[in-house]
């Protein structure tokens, strides 16, 4: 039976003995490691309870099998792998030669779609069973774009429609309808069952409708919310396999059923948690091989590649080539036009573009598309990473992916130059559609106090106190992380002494929202030092991924020696200054002075010197931008001013106003200082002004929970169905007895009795 840790269980599993737990216990699994990948229903279980816990937990004897299992498999499925195929095949056994034709999941049990309907969405690594108006045919659903009505069949696309959200039906316009309606490309895998439909069936089903002219689905997919039309799509199907598919996730076909991994007393939070290691811990085998590449959440093998950059056959590297050139020459003007535009921006969507390629017709059937799509994707981005110097390729054109998902690709290029030319190509922004909101409007600046008067956290005097706590914000500046402070607003001081916490030890209890801090960051002790001015607490060791500027919500609850720490995750990621990537809320005033470039080395560039003296000495607004009297600069870079450092500052300037790391402004020198805006009747100054360059990232996909080591079980080996039909043999009573009972026991799916050739083998540990 399946040993609990009792809920109330004071004594913590310790993760070095966790570890010798969940470690092999014999040798079966290095051998099979060192020999040929693993097979379904013939070894042991693939999926282990440790990879429940994520990656880094799993002993590297048993991820060297997944690794090795998972290499195999890109390299024989005819199609890309996604993660959530990859999942599949581990989960419910994909054998490298029969596929799942040997294995004891029932198709009966699949949805039905058919080729124009509207149909509640499925997502990638879904088992369907086709309409064909005959026997049914059975597939796997291995790839998923966006086939919105408003792509052009030339690979033109309207610019609103890069990353546009569910919903969106124009330019900054959204239909806010509780169920949107996305229209799909599904692209199946017929022959993972072995019973593929010959040519002659498929060109049937093609000319009755059910199957487009490339022999894909082509749906309208309803989304129960527009939150889980923006899943990405490993998260939507988690979501799907805990929803819909929960009899296929829980069924006992499964080669080793979720709940068999954990103790009895899992309930649908640790199966979420549970489902979200495995999947984490499929990901990260697979972007260890060095046999693949990866692209977005899926694998392709690098041979594959290969031979399609030594093609010289319609898509091979010329036509490729020829199209990556040609999608970044369409940023450049009509040089037949009188009036030039001085910038042009053109998105182009890859997958129809490269249907319009004399001899792709037959090469993009089928599975041949993700294939085609997923390989001319990866060339585009060799081609910008290899062949752009500081973000640019010829004549300033700046090429890069705005939306993966719609039409196998939206790229987008733009001339003369880019704002975004630094930042990675690769990753998808969504400009298309950001750049139709209207922005909004800056507030008013005001002038904060100065430097050396400005709060050093930054926390807001305004605490939230109740009967039984208090709590602030804090933003954390530059030199408290490096010294392991942490500052008190005074009112929150004067109660912490009223309770006689002065000199005494404090425990912090950390949470990083979207992450799991390292043990010793979770949990530290500091010492209250109150009566200094700032009351401050000492011996913090802030994590590395704390920044300055980042806001902290600090709760006391009263009468304890316990602050709790938290920080709160952004709806989206920002990039400020193609520099600092950001994904928790944060002051921009305390990013500008303490989190841009932090060196302060004086060997740096004479510009970047002049950029660093304004962020750091410039009057703040609460947006973060700085604005520095430009004769005050000498002083503050140099000491004092001569002709010759004039002259430098001025070349220097003039450099950072091109390129736009500057502008200018225009102040008034007061008695207390520089203002802005100018004060009438006060002598006017000119500003050098810095604005941080803020670039909205991709909504964030779904954070893997973490699983409780509690509900993890204690056996190494997980109960399992065996096939024996092979062998001529048959299960015996007990076997039969055990599989009900397991059955009921852990309220599986599938049938009440044990299938003729297969046997149940209980959980065990490995060698036993």
């Amino acid at each position: 039976m399946t040993t609990t840790v009792p809920p109330n269980s004071s004594t913590p599993t310790r993760p070095d003995t966790l570890a010798q737990q969940l470690a092999p216990a014999g040798p079966e699994l290095a051998q099979l490691a060192a020999a040929r990948p693993w097979r379904p229903h013939t070894n042991d279980p693939l999926l282990t309870p440790a990879m429940t816990l994520g990656p880094e937990r799993v002993p590297a004897s048993q991820m060297q099998v997944l690794s090795r299992y998972l290499g195999a498999l890109v390299a024989a499925r005819s199609t890309p792998v996604h993660v959530n195929v990859a999942f599949n095949a581990c989960y419910f056994g994909y054998d490298l030669t029969t596929g799942y034709a040997g294995a004891a999941v029932d198709p009966a049990s699949f949805p039905t779609v058919a080729l124009g309907e509207t149909i509640d969405a499925l997502p990638v690594g879904a088992l369907i069973n086709v309409a064909s108006g005959g026997d049914p045919i059975w597939a796997e659903v291995v790839y998923k774009e966006g086939a919105h009505a408003e792509l052009g069949e030339d690979g033109t696309v309207p610019s609103w429609l890069s990353g546009a959200p569910a919903g969106a039906t124009g330019p900054a316009q959204t239909d806010l309808h509780s169920r949107p309606i996305l229209h799909e490309r599904l692209v199946l895998d017929l022959n993972v069952f072995g019973l593929a439909p010959t040519a002659a069936q498929i060109a049937r089903l093609t000319r009755r409708g059910r199957l487009d002219e490339l022999g894909h689905l082509l749906v309208g997919s309803r989304y129960a919310t527009a939150e889980l039309a923006e899943l990405d799509d490993a998260g939507f199907y988690r979501h799907y396999l805990l929803g819909p598919g929960r009899d296929l996730l829980f069924s006992t076909a499964a080669v080793a059923p979720l709940p068999l991994l954990l103790t009895e007393d899992a309930g649908t939070e640790q199966h979420q948690a549970a489902l979200d290691g495995l999947f984490a811990t499929v990901t990260a085998a697979l972007h260890e091989l060095d046999t693949i590449r990866m692209w977005q959440p899926y694998a392709v093998s690098r041979a594959s590649l290969s031979t399609r950059l030594r093609s010289c056959d319609a898509l091979g590297a010329d036509d490729i080539a020829s199209l990556a050139n040609s999608t970044a020459r369409s940023a450049l003007p009509d040089k037949s036009r009188r009036l030039d535009t001085a910038r042009q921006v053109t998105y182009t969507a890859l997958g129809p573009r490269l249907r319009c390629v004399d001899g792709s017709a037959t090469l993009m059937h089928g599975t041949g598309y993700p294939n085609v799509v997923l390989h001319a994707n990866l060339i585009f981005a060799d081609y910008v990473r290899g062949d752009a110097e500081d973000g640019l390729l010829f004549d300033q054109v700046h090429l890069r992916l705005d939306d993966y998902w719609q039409g196998g690709g939206l790229w987008r290029a733009e001339a003369p130059g880019s704002a975004h030319a630094l930042l990675d190509p690769t990753v998808p922004r969504g400009f298309g559609w950001a750049e139709t909101l209207a922005p909004s409007l800056p507030p008013a600046a005001i002038e904060p106090p100065a430097l050396e008067s400005e709060p050093e956290d930054g926390y807001d005097d305004e605490l939230d106190v109740s009967d039984s706590q208090i709590s602030w914000t804090v933003a954390l500046r530059a030199a408290h992380i490096d010294a392991g402070r942490l500052t008190l607003p005074q009112q929150a001081a004067h109660v912490l002494i009223s309770d006689r916490r002065n000199g005494t030890r404090m425990r912090l209890l950390l949470n990083h929202d979207g992450y799991q801090l390292d043990v010793t960051d979770a949990t530290q002790m500091a010492i209250a030092d109150l009566h200094g001015s700032p009351a401050v607490l000492t011996g913090v060791s802030w994590p590395m991924d704390y920044f300055p500027g980042i806001l902290l919500t600090v709760t006391w609850p009263r009468n304890t020696a316990t602050l709790r720490i938290t920080s709160t995750l952004l709806d989206m990621p920002v990039t400020i200054d193609d520099e600092l990537d950001i994904e928790h809320c944060y002051d921009p005033r305390i990013v500008t002075r303490d989190a841009l470039d932090r060196t302060g080395s004086t060997s740096a560039p004479l510009a970047q010197r002049v950029l660093r003296a304004v962020r750091r000495l410039g009057l703040l607004d609460p947006d973060g931008v700085a604005r520095l009297a430009r004769d005050q600069l000498a002083q503050e870079v140099y000491g004092s001013s001569t002709e010759q450092t004039e002259h430098s500052l001025d070349t220097a300037v003039a450099q950072l106003l091109e390129r736009g790391a500057l502008t200018q402004d225009t102040g008034s020198r007061t008695a207390e200082g520089i203002a802005f805006p100018a004060v009438a009747r006060q002598p006017i100054v000119s500003l050098l002004c810095y604005t941080p360059a803020v670039v909205t990232g991709p909504p964030r996909p779904r954070r893997f929970q973490r699983l409780d080591t509690r509900f993890v079980s204690k056996h190494v080996v997980a109960g399992f169905l065996r096939r024996i039909d092979h062998l001529g043999k048959s299960a015996t009573p007990r076997a039969r007895a055990d599989y009900r009972e397991y059955r009921a026991q852990h309220g599986l799916a599938g049938p009440a009795e044990l299938p003729d050739g297969w046997t149940f083998v209980r959980p065990h540990e490995r060698g036993s």
